[in-house]
């Protein structure tokens, strides 16, 4: 029995109480990083395929893996033997996830993902490939959250920071710079997402995936602040006192809301 077998048995099983006909787990987190931490190795954990680059489909009677040319070999190695069939991307006859989906849907049917795994133009144009054969979408399932009972917690490591001399400026300078450049444009607001770009704009670096010095966060610039969301207790004393200018604010466990940044009478930049 392949380590996939019973997991995706107990995912469908999931979908069923949902009413779902697909579901699609990208191999991303929160921030649309291609490499992630423990927690959200969540098609690592349904299909045991360890590749970075990976979109799985889990249908009711199908399963399919989508990776590049560096993961052939591996990922063919890795799923050999169970019921999960590899698509090599970019090869000749393979279809892409979009087309094997527009293809699989049909009027009724219900295709679900993880929304805050997904990106807003990948998000939107599944949403589009759904309403054309007439089916759904739903963003709001964790395909991991009834099937990993022994997922690991999120990550939060210990944050430092990196000393001018090295970073090349200040991120007091930093921020000026973003700020006048957005405000220039009209701009209210920069929501930052990208892991590698809070930590160019702060100078600061972590933990929260091997081998990338990353923290995991968001960050929202106004024009006056700018209020960073961190998980209480992974910031050392030096890096609270350093960061004490831009006003952080510990997260109580949820991401900044899109939909709370669309309230405000602001423009988005």
């Amino acid at each position: 029995m392949h380590v996939s077998d019973d997991r995706i048995a107990r995912l469908r099983k999931y979908m069923a109480d949902n009413e779902i006909d697909y579901f699609l787990i990208p191999s991303t987190d929160f921030h649309s990083s291609e490499y992630v931490g423990d927690f959200f190795k969540v098609t690592e954990y349904f299909s045991g395929c360890t590749s970075d680059n990976v979109d799985l489909v889990i249908g009711m009677e199908t399963a399919e893996l989508w990776t590049d040319g560096r993961y052939f070999i591996s990922a063919a190695a890795e799923l050999s033997g169970s019921a999960i069939r590899l698509m090599r991307s970019g090869t000749p006859g393979v279809p892409t996830v979009e087309a094997y989906l527009a293809e699989s849907l049909g009027s009724g049917m219900v295709l679900a993902f993880d929304g805050r795994c997904m990106n807003l133009t990948k998000g939107r144009r599944f949403e589009r490939l759904a309403e054309k054969v007439g089916a759904s979408v739903r963003i709001d399932l964790d395909p991991a959250r009834a099937v990993w009972t022994d997922r690991p917690e999120l990550p939060s490591h210990p944050v430092y920071t990196i000393p001018e001399d090295l970073a090349g400026k200040t991120a007091e300078e930093k921020i000026r710079e973003i700020r006048s450049a957005f405000s220039k444009k009209g701009c209210d607001w920069l929501f930052l997402s990208k892991l590698d770009d809070i930590c160019w704009a702060l100078n600061m670096r972590g933990d929260d995936i091997q081998c990338n010095p990353v923290l995991s966060r968001a960050l929202r610039r106004t024009l006056r602040s700018a209020p960073m969301r961190k998980r209480s207790g992974s910031l050392s004393a030096n890096t609270v006192r350093y960061s004490a200018f831009l006003k952080r604010h510990p997260s109580r466990g949820k991401s900044w809301s899109t939909r709370r940044i669309s309230a405000c009478a602001s423009r988005i930049f």
